[in-house]
């Protein structure tokens, strides 16, 4: 007989030997050691059977226990309380235990008579993950429950007390990465074999425990990239189940999770409806639900606090270093994240695998829509996961760099120089008027002069954000000024007025007012050109220029804003100055600089080219066709690639190569 044969031979008769009759329990419709608790799964009308990540799976399918992990008190209707803990040893193995107080009073029966039963239970639980060539993906479990203590009251009859001891046996395959589906056998030990599978009570017979089986199914229908429908910071969750007793039993229910923290559940079980809610705060989880309890029929609530250990973790740390920061902003549409992985770890970043180099190096470069961008980090090890998000924000980049409030483009003025002044844009760091650096004040305003030439001045405006310039132009026209010459003084001249004869009174008065004499009329054409130069438009004289003094305050501000400037420069100064000596040291590996460069631009650099560079420079190498590229850099994790344009005189950038790559060539 081969193994095949006689593991199916083992399954089947345990199978036949557990359905042994029962006596006094079967009479009242109760099934014991059914030990089922926990409000999210009661919420979703107790269909736990395929729901991993929960911790109720020591009791619903042993099978899921490997992906639980945590600690939860459950209370339900104040007098059926459970405590619980699912330990992950490491190596995909978990470790699941449980104690239960359970009173159940008021149970229907057909004799018209008061049931209650009460029971103390205990859960061992273990459950392992298989992943080989031949099986993956799939969790195998097995439950030992010890019935400590039983008491079942009959009005008008003696109460009974019983112990006893059971086992179930569950497997859950994660057949996609959005769908599970999962088995489980309860009571699967034999009537009276190895001393369990039976509930000896004190002053009856023993009775066999009856068994019972359940298949089940549980998806994410919407949630992130492995679910077949995309939505972002939301979860739509299903869960069916088939339960065999007597008979068949179905379950349905679902789970809206919004918000990533808020979650509504319904489900349907028996034609009986079950609400319920949750809220999940960081590490710690609270769940309601309310509905009628399979044993008593009666409504009740279930409350549960589930409280997941952040230190819960086989490796602590996986991964050692990451250049992401939580809360990052970027101009740019995409982000290059770096970093490095502890030995036998795997990664991915938006359930994008990333493969990482033999000393455990990745790097990847990430797209960014505008907006905020959720970034989720996760490591495996030993088919155990943790997660790290950081959020990132795209913004848009300015269209200008800074909004001028004086002069306006095509201004003509007479004047030597013209104040520039404005406000710098969002989101610019910097600015420079014609290639100078123009401090700003507290409201990141700024004022500065510029001399002006006769004719056409262009000012040119540029801003810096995220290492990108944008530049802005004005155009100035400065007018010749009109000479004005100062007028000439016109002397009058000389005339010689005889002194007319004497004459009478009346005669001499008309001869006065008939005739002029020449001298008379010259004298008369000098007093108007007198007059008329002091009409004359006086120059124009150019006020001289307005100088604004600023305030002790503004002075120290801006004095305070120049020296971090110059600490952030001197220290990537210092950084850079580091890793160029260890370049020129040929500390370097020259081959593995080549190839990431080649990598990165496509450009084959043959030698190193040793010259003086202005700081933040790291060197400079020679390519194939007499061109040379410079790195330089630029912090915030980032080395720029330069290209020296002879035409232009000046280096411009072609691309980007990660810090730490070329920090780990060394």
């Amino acid at each position: 007989m081969n193994m095949d044969k006689l593991l199916f031979t083992i399954i089947s008769l345990l199978f036949v030997l557990s359905f042994q009759a029962n006596a006094l329990l079967d009479n009242y419709n109760i099934t014991p050691l059914m030990l089922e608790t926990g409000a999210r799964y009661f919420g979703m009308g107790a269909t736990g059977l395929a729901a991993i990540d929960d911790i109720n799976a020591i009791h619903n399918n042993p099978g899921a226990t490997p992906w639980s992990k945590g600690i939860a008190i459950s209370v339900k209707n104040g007098k059926n309380v459970s405590a619980s803990e699912a330990y992950p040893t490491g190596y995909g193995t978990t470790l699941g235990f449980e104690i239960l107080t359970n009173n159940y009073p008021n149970i229907p029966n057909s004799q018209n008579k008061t049931v209650e039963l009460s029971s103390n239970a205990l859960i061992l639980s273990i459950g392992a993950i298989i992943d080989n060539e031949y099986i993956n993906n799939t969790g195998v479990g097995l439950s030992v429950k010890n019935l400590i203590g039983q008491t079942f009251t009959v009005s008008g009859q003696p109460d009974q007390f019983a112990n006893g001891w059971e086992i179930d046996a569950g497997i859950l395959y994660r057949c996609l990465p959005w769908l599970d589906i999962g088995a489980v056998g309860c009571n699967l030990l034999p009537y009276k074999a190895l001393g369990g599978g039976s509930l000896n009570w004190t002053n009856l017979p023993a009775e066999s425990i009856p068994a019972y089986y359940k298949v089940g199914a549980s998806g994410k229908i919407f949630g992130d990239i492995k679910s077949p429908f995309y939505t972002e910071n939301q979860e739509l969750n299903f869960a069916m189940e088939i339960e065999y007793r007597k008979s068949l039993l179905f379950h349905l229910g679902a789970e809206w999770i919004f918000s990533n923290q808020f979650a509504l559940r319904s489900g349907l079980s028996q034609n009986n409806l079950y609400f319920g809610g949750g809220m999940r705060l960081k590490d710690l989880q609270f769940d309601l639900s309310y509905g009628k309890d399979p044993i008593n029929s009666e409504n009740q609530f279930v409350i549960s606090t589930t409280y997941f250990p952040s230190g819960w973790f086989f490796i602590a740390k996986p991964i050692e270093e990451i250049s992401l920061t939580n809360n990052f902003e970027t101009y740019q549409s995409s982000i290059e994240v770096s970093g490095r992985i502890k030995p036998e770890v795997k990664l991915s970043i938006n359930s994008a695998s990333i493969e990482a180099d033999p000393v455990g190096y990745f790097f990847y470069n990430l797209p960014l829509k505008v907006g905020e961008n959720n970034i989720n980090v996760d490591t495996f090890y030993l088919n155990e996961k943790q997660r790290q998000s950081y959020l990132v924000i795209r913004n848009i980049p300015p269209s200008s760099p800074a909004d001028v409030f004086y002069p306006i483009d095509s201004q003509m003025t007479y004047d030597e120089a013209v104040e520039v002044r404005g406000k710098l844009a969002k989101g610019i760091e910097s600015v420079a008027v014609n290639g100078y650096y123009t401090p700003t004040d507290i409201n990141r305003e700024f004022n500065v002069s510029i001399s002006l030439k006769i004719g056409k001045n262009i000012i040119e405006i540029e801003g810096k954000y995220d290492g990108t310039s944008i530049c802005k132009s004005l155009v100035i026209y400065r007018k010749q000024p009109k000479i004005v010459s100062p007028p000439e003084t016109l002397e009058a001249p000389e005339v010689n007025i005889k002194a007319p004869k004497p004459l009478k009174k009346f005669k001499t008065i008309r001869k006065a007012s008939s005739s002029f004499t020449p001298e008379y009329a010259s004298i008369r054409k000098a007093i108007k050109q007198i007059e008329a130069v002091k009409k004359l438009e006086k120059p124009k004289i150019t006020p001289p220029i307005k100088i604004i003094t600023p305030t002790k305050e503004e002075i120290a501000l801006k004095i305070k804003q120049e020296k971090a400037r110059q600490e952030t420069i001197a220290k990537a100064s210092r950084e850079a100055e580091a890793l160029r000596k260890k370049i020129m040291e040929d500390q370097i590996k020259f081959e593995a600089l080549r190839d990431l460069i080649k990598q990165s631009t496509e450009l084959v650099i043959i030698k190193p080219v040793k010259m003086k560079l202005p700081a933040g420079y790291l060197s400079v190498y020679a390519l194939e066709d007499t061109r040379y590229i410079a790195l330089k850099h630029l912090g915030l994790g980032r080395v720029a690639v330069e290209l020296y344009i002879s035409s232009a005189g000046k280096w411009t950038n072609i691309g980007h190569l990660p810090y730490l790559k070329v920090k780990n060539l060394i």
